[in-house]
């Protein structure tokens, strides 16, 4: 092998070697701190005060020097560069199972600045765990870039994010240990801080929405405005909000149409102005009100689940990634709700029991109180019910359209090792058999279309239970998450099934899975369910109950802050109306 010299070689392969002696130039220290002509000239300059006396020896003027670099003192000032990839800590990886890869996140490029140590904890407390609790099964950058990034830009989405994170962390502290004195004050601390920095928080989004009526700004702030109120259990204030985000939301999209009309549903129509990953975190509003108290008229369901007509006819025959079939299967449970519930309000008889038939009357910290509405005629409107029955079959299409379409990546999936994306995967399978018993009982007038679904009931509810046991080995204090993915799902079986083993273990599962999803109570749902079975069953000695013993809900007043609830209700073809109450 060929050393190294001193000189280089250079051959001509006419066997002569020549050899030039290299002139190197003496190395010197780079400063930046030179006066501005020796820098343009880039020369070394003596720095000389006032004047260098290079320029003076060349006999040309000094132009002085630039002011000294501000130093930073603050040691409360957290600066996060923008290219850095951090990988989350042990928390977060935890939640993607012991054998998937860990994820990546990239983080926002800017000072962050907090006025103690208290704040920059709770920040990183989100930043390592909130977040992903948030994400829940399915990646997004919206909680782990987009959010971090609204923190550098505007003030109140930061102090907001640390209201999340301080709010999480009082109630895994109640949850995980006993209510002691110390503990007691510890949660009444980081309630306190939580409720400051969220008054704070509301403050400057009102200044800085009004100054300048940003709906980039106002979605994000609505979205966690929706989070903290739900974490915290206001639901009739997250409901509201969420009605006012999901306006905001179908005023931006009249503003900007699509261009490309597969894209709808699933893409923004322009993520120059706003990510996709945000439009998809916004239609959470649609979700919650859709699947909770829609005050909408059914010719708002109506227009509303024709969304993305041309994006489903030309949905993939194969989803390649989880991202893909997640997205499709968020558009395509949208329109099939909004298609049952346009049936709902034009029915007006109350058939569907999921409390989506009513509206809100009253909306306080007290009560909420749920009836028909009154501007229904005291005669069902349904005025082709062919023409429903052929909406609600088309459904059914969809569904079984995405299922093939999912059915090899979801092979490939239960065959890997990410844990975390499994669960994913059968949280979505479960998810479109509910729906296809909730299509079955959305013009059901005796409340027997579930009869011959029992297989079904039981298919769906061993996919929940692999889903909740593996959340909880993973994380058994998770409290919060933004998706509705367990708790609609195990209430749509503890509500229809009749098989006394199978709605017993879904009421289970919902007190064991002890999440609240979006703003709806996992617990008053699991007491309004087990309100239900015992109506049912009583005076029922067989294992299936009949049709005389089903119960009809009519009306409702839920009164969270005290955890009670009253409704009107018929039994079987008996037209007695009856009351109920329970509490939670």
């Amino acid at each position: 092998m060929a050393t190294m010299t001193s000189k280089p070689q250079i051959g001509f392969g006419l066997g002569q070697e020549l050899f030039r002696k290299v002139h190197t130039r003496r190395g010197t220290k780079k400063t930046r701190t030179g006066c501005f002509c020796c820098k343009k000239r880039r020369v070394k300059c003596d720095e000389n005060r006032p004047n260098c006396l290079r320029c003076i020896q060349f006999g040309i003027k000094c132009d002085g020097y630039p002011p000294p670099p501000k130093k930073n003192v603050n040691p409360k000032i957290l600066v996060i560069p923008s290219t850095a990839i951090v990988e989350r800590p042990n928390y977060s990886q935890v939640l993607a199972g012991p054998y998937a890869r860990p994820k990546l996140m990239v983080v926002p490029s800017s000072p962050l600045k907090f006025a103690d140590e208290t704040e920059e904890r709770y920040f990183r407390t989100f930043q390592n765990e909130t977040a992903a609790e948030l994400e829940g099964w399915f990646d997004s950058s919206f909680w782990h870039r987009l959010i971090l990034q609204a923190c550098v830009e505007e003030p109140f989405t930061q102090k907001v994010v640390m209201a999340l994170a301080a709010m999480s962390t009082s109630k895994k502290l109640l949850h995980n240990t006993d209510t002691d004195t110390s503990h007691r004050a510890i949660v009444a601390q980081q309630t306190e801080f939580a409720y400051k920095q969220y008054q704070k928080a509301l403050q400057e989004m009102r200044n800085a929405l009004e100054k300048a009526g940003d709906s980039r700004k106002a979605l994000i702030g609505c979205i966690l405005v929706c989070c903290f109120e739900s974490l915290v259990g206001n639901t009739a204030s997250a409901h509201a909000h969420a009605i006012s985000g999901q306006k905001l939301l179908e005023q931006w999209l009249v503003q900007h149409p699509y261009k490309n009309p597969l894209e709808i549903g699933i893409a923004s129509p322009a993520s120059h102005l706003i990510e996709d990953d945000i439009i998809q975190a916004a239609n959470f509003f649609n979700c919650q009100v859709s699947a909770y108290l829609d005050p909408r008229p059914a010719s708002e369901h109506a227009r509303l689940r024709h969304e993305g007509d041309e994006t489903m006819a030309h949905m993939p025959h194969k989803f390649e990634t989880m991202r893909d079939a997640h997205r499709y299967a968020m558009l395509m449970f949208r329109r099939i709700v909004h298609s049952i519930r346009e049936v709902a309000e034009l029915a007006g008889d109350g058939r569907i029991s999921t409390n989506s038939d009513f509206q809100i009357l009253e909306e306080g910290v007290s009560a909420l109180s749920v009836s028909p509405r009154k501007d229904q005629s005291p005669e069902p409107q349904v005025a082709d019910p062919y023409a429903f029955a052929v909406q609600q079959g088309q459904c059914s299409l969809e569904l079984s359209r995405w299922r093939s379409a999912f059915s090899d990546l979801y092979e490939r999936i239960m065959l890997s090792t990410n844990k975390r994306e499994q669960a994913a995967a059968k949280s979505l399978i479960a998810l479109t058999k509910a729906f296809d018993i909730t299509i079955a009982v959305s013009l059901d007038t005796d409340n027997c279309s579930c009869d011959h679904l029992t297989s079904v009931f039981q298919e769906v509810l061993d996919l929940e239970r692999d889903v909740i046991l593996y959340r909880k080995v993973q994380n058994p204090a998770w409290q919060y998450s933004f998706d509705l993915i367990v708790n609609c799902v195990l209430f749509t079986i503890a509500r229809f099934c009749r098989e006394r083993t199978i709605r017993r273990e879904a009421i289970s599962l919902m007190h064991m899975f002890r999440t609240r999803e979006g703003y709806h109570d996992e617990q008053y749902y699991a007491a309004l369910a087990t309100k239900s079975m015992e109506l049912e069953e009583e005076g029922v000695e067989t294992d299936y109950i009949p049709a005389r013993a089903r119960v009809r809900q009519l009306d409702e007043i839920v009164h969270p802050e005290q955890r009670w609830s009253r409704f009107h209700y018929v039994r079987g073809t008996d037209e007695t109306v009856r009351v109920a109450e329970f509490r939670w």
